[in-house]
């Protein structure tokens, strides 16, 4: 039988993690190019402090997030003579509510996935079409042999479903902390 640490993968989940880092910084940072710079430093530190995550004791994001925040005032202190520097106060404040707001992302994120993949199979075609290949309603219609209207009915059908699938899924994650039909 395989450990946690025997499937966990640290180059994967770092790579999976950079735009939510990134994003993450730039909310406490303000600045693009100061953000990037925030960003090296803790991939760097991350890194360097590989061995010291523990897989069975969180997630990934959870540690990279701790690491980032001493990194964005590690950054704010060289920064301290800039009158556009946040205080560490209202930086403390927009960190705990982008976690917080990413946290909620990924679980809104995760219901969507869910909920694609109980999709009809006609639906399903539509839907890779129009959301993942972004293909005009005249090339699906096109690709699948049916009406522009057909297509068009289908698309808002094919989003209420998933509106309405994925607001189940969160509101019973919420309530039970699992999602159902996993």
């Amino acid at each position: 039988m395989k450990n946690i640490y025997d499937i966990f993968d640290f180059d994967s989940e770092l790579s999976k993690a950079q735009g939510r880092l990134f994003a993450f910084i730039f909310s406490a940072v303000l600045n693009k190019e100061d953000a990037k710079d925030v960003l090296q430093e803790v991939n760097l530190v991350l890194c360097r402090k590989q061995d010291q995550f523990d897989p069975s004791l969180g997630q990934f994001i959870h540690w990279a997030f701790a690491i980032c925040r001493y990194q964005i005032m590690a950054f704010k202190t060289k920064k301290g003579r800039s009158r556009l520097v946040l205080s560490n106060e209202l930086t403390e404040s927009i960190l705990d509510e982008q976690e917080n707001l990413l946290e909620e992302f990924d679980i809104h994120k995760k219901a969507l996935d869910i909920c694609y993949t109980q999709l009809p199979s006609h639906m399903t075609e539509i839907s890779k079409l129009w959301f993942k290949e972004e293909k005009s309603m005249k090339q699906i219609s096109e690709s699948v042999g049916r009406s522009v209207g057909a297509i068009s009915a289908t698309i808002h059908r094919l989003r209420l479903h998933l509106i309405k699938c994925s607001q189940r899924k969160v509101n019973n994650y919420k309530v039970n902390g699992k999602f159902e039909n996993e």
